[in-house]
């Protein structure tokens, strides 16, 4: 009787999976046996598939219909709870299409999403929101089945997390494009991997299938998010405009470079008030940059999602930190003081590849100064000259600077090490001097706390809204 009901139930997960979501499971994807679906995790995924399909719309405009299918079993009431709901980020997305949803118990029965119970959340914060919905006769030992399409103005980098938090038996990735535009791929923390390419009408399709991938464990002061296993794309070339290599960490500088020199009149103006204002004299250059710092520090802050003009950070107090940069840089200037722009990523997010040209790991900003052989971080509040977030150091970064070329200021980019903060300048130390009265009756202790290098970083920028008491 029990072999019947899991042929059943089997015939049934393969009729249904088909044409469901945007990428349909290989034919074995569910060929495990039941013991094994059954296997002693809280949760686990018998498929998860992401498809990227580049296209262009009627005006010639590039698009990308970013595809997820995620089946998966929960196997005790803790684990069901994370999954009885389902968010769908909607910022930044030009729609969100062919939604479903359906769980299956374990004897079979099929319960399909009613589109009507499909909610809208705005989130004012972002200025994005999401689509939820709850994941309708789910069941500890059932499997819960998901997809939906999201369509977004195309990007040309990738960067697709392959590992979750729960074994995957088959983990399914594909790119289609136009056959003129061509994407190269990195895989990080997994060997091995076996790529498919094929043309066919005009467009070409990437495909990538990786079996049994473990659940990422967490491990107390590891680097959670670099540690998974990833996949980086590009777009490289575009044959309808030659064969030069597109998108390079050079071109990236270039943007780089045009980004935080390019001024409107208005904020060269309002940085002129604002150089003025708070010039003390007299200080060696070096030390006017020191205080420039402060005097940015204490009264302007980051805001993501803000303004990235310069005129509009000084007036409102907040903005972008491509704001701060740019007025770091005009600063920089003013002073006559040597400097390049590093760009980098937090090291916990990713290891920065140098071999695999992907904007993807240029998402924060520091300024080094060549002649101290200091940093700066112009948009992080807590950190002064000489000190930066250690999440950005122990890393490699792109470092940008202006080379004069025939009476024409060129920037030059190269690939280097942000180095750490030496151990022996970053301490924490604490001392305890207990006494008693001679009596014994009574007893005091004093306690000191010293802190130097980025351990003081958050106590020594407090300071300035402290009393003496």
């Amino acid at each position: 009787m029990m072999s019947k009901a899991i042929t059943i139930y089997m015939v049934l997960c393969g009729l249904l999976l088909q044409g469901f979501g945007q990428i349909v499971p290989q034919d074995d994807a569910l060929s495990v046996s039941f013991e094994e679906q059954a296997a002693p995790y809280p949760l686990h995924y018998l498929y998860r598939g992401v498809s990227y399909d580049y296209l262009y719309d009627d005006t010639g405009n590039l698009l990308c219909d970013i595809g997820h299918h995620v089946i998966l079993k929960a196997n005790n009431e803790a684990a069901l709870g994370t999954v009885n709901k389902i968010y769908i980020p909607t910022g930044d997305l030009i729609e969100v299409r062919d939604i479903k949803s359906r769980t299956i118990s374990r004897d079979g029965r099929v319960v399909e999403l009613d589109q009507s119970n499909i909610k809208e959340i705005a989130d004012q914060e972002t200025q994005g929101g999401y689509r939820i919905f709850a994941v309708e006769g789910a069941e500890v030992g059932g499997e819960v089945e998901y997809s939906y399409v999201m369509r977004t103005p195309a990007s040309t980098f990738v960067w697709q997390t392959a590992q979750y938090d729960a074994p995957t038996k088959t983990f399914d990735f594909q790119l289609t494009s136009p056959e003129h535009l061509l994407f190269d791929f990195h895989i990080a923390n997994y060997e091995g991997e076996e790529w498919k390419t094929d043309t066919l009408g005009g467009v070409t399709r990437y495909r990538l299938s990786l079996s049994d991938v473990p659940g990422y464990v967490q491990e107390p002061f590891a680097a959670g998010e670099a540690n998974k296993i990833r996949i980086e794309g590009k777009l490289s070339y575009n044959t309808y405009t030659g064969g030069r290599r597109l998108n390079t960490f050079s071109d990236a500088g270039k943007k780089i470079f045009r980004t935080a020199h390019t001024l409107s009149k208005v904020e060269e103006k309002e940085i002129a008030a604002f150089i003025k204002r708070h010039r003390r004299a007299p200080l060696t250059p070096m030390e006017q940059l020191i205080h420039y710092e402060h005097e940015v520090k204490i009264r302007l802050y980051e805001e993501e999602y803000a303004s990235d003009k310069v005129d509009d950070l000084l007036s409102n107090r907040f903005g972008q930190g491509r704001a701060f940069l740019k007025l770091f840089v005009a600063i920089l200037e003013h002073l006559d003081i040597d400097y390049e722009i590093v760009t980098t990523c937090e090291r916990d997010k990713a290891k920065f590849n140098p071999n695999f040209d992907n904007w993807k790991y240029l998402d924060d900003f520091l300024i080094y100064l060549p002649a101290e052989e200091k940093f700066l971080a112009p948009h992080h509040s807590a950190y002064r000259y000489g000190s930066i977030p250690p999440e950005l150091s122990a890393q490699k970064g792109l470092f940008v600077k202006k080379q004069l070329i025939t009476d024409f200021e060129y920037p030059v980019s190269r690939i280097a090490d942000i180095p750490a903060a030496s151990h022996e300048k970053n301490t924490s130390r604490q001392e305890f001097v207990l006494s008693f009265s001679d009596d014994l009756s009574h007893h005091a202790i004093d306690i000191k706390f010293t802190y130097t290098g980025d351990e003081a970083s958050n106590y020594k920028t407090a300071l300035h809204w402290t009393t003496e008491q």
